[in-house]
This record gives C-alpha cells, sequence and structure tokens, in this order.
C-alpha cells in the first residue's frame, strides 16, 4: 500500500514537470491586431490623438528569450532585448519599449518611445512622445 502511494506521488510531480502548472507561456508565431497610438510634440506640448493601426507581431521564443519582428502600419522594425518570464513579456525595438502580458491566445501591452523630428529651417530637432496600447490574438 506504501509502495502504491509513493508510485502514484511520483507519477504526479512527473505528470506535473511534463506539462507544467506554472503559468509559463510560449509565444512564438504570429500574432495580428489593432494599436492605438498618441504622439506628443514636447516642444508645443501637443498631442495627435486617434491613430488606430494595424499591429503584428512575428516572435520566436526561446526559453525566456524573445526575437522577431515587430509591423506598425507597415513600419517593419526588428525586437532587440526580448524577455519573457511568466506571463510579463517585454522588448524593444527602437525606438519602441514594450511591455505586455500574455493571456492565452492574446496579448495586451503598452507602446512608449521617444524621437526626434527635424523640421527643416527650424532651430533643430523637435522631441515627441509615442504612447499607445495595443492588443493582438495569435494567429
Amino acid at each position: 500500500m506504501k509502495n502504491i502511494f509513493i508510485a502514484t506521488m511520483l507519477l504526479t510531480v512527473l505528470i506535473f514537470g511534463i506539462y507544467g502548472c506554472s503559468g509559463k507561456s510560449d509565444v512564438t508565431g504570429i500574432w495580428k491586431g489593432k494599436v492605438d497610438l498618441s504622439d506628443t510634440n514636447m516642444v508645443e506640448n501637443t498631442t495627435r490623438v486617434g491613430s488606430t493601426d494595424p499591429i503584428e507581431l512575428m516572435l520566436a521564443q526561446s526559453d525566456k528569450t524573445i526575437s522577431g519582428k515587430i509591423t506598425i502600419a507597415s513600419k517593419t522594425l526588428t525586437i532587440s532585448s526580448g524577455l519573457i518570464v511568466d506571463k510579463t513579456l517585454s522588448f524593444e525595438a527602437d525606438p519602441l519599449k514594450i511591455d505586455a502580458n500574455v493571456n492565452g491566445n492574446s496579448i495586451e501591452g503598452k507602446i512608449n518611445a521617444t524621437y526626434n523630428d527635424y523640421i527643416p529651417h527650424t532651430l533643430g530637432a523637435v522631441p515627441h512622445k509615442i504612447t499607445g496600447s495595443f492588443n493582438v490574438t495569435k494567429q
């Protein structure tokens, strides 16, 4: 009887070890959805709101490391510094910084970026800040 109990416990540990119960996510694949962006001119302190664009993430995961590409409104950037811990995803795609949460077949997150807009015949660069949120689903 004691041997059956021990065997059952070992089998349970083995099953949880193989199939997992840690909530880890595998984000490898193509994800598509929409992103809502706002662009703030930091000199004039004016914000252009209301840009909704298509977004596509092409992600590859190796353990906790994320690589791939992000496309927003036909502009594609390469992902660097990608990391996933449990269900929290973060990466950079210069100049974008992304922080997101994975929930099964969907990812919801925030986008932040700063860039300089060089305007001819002015004193130089005009700094801008982009903020936004996105929601994508696995294809």
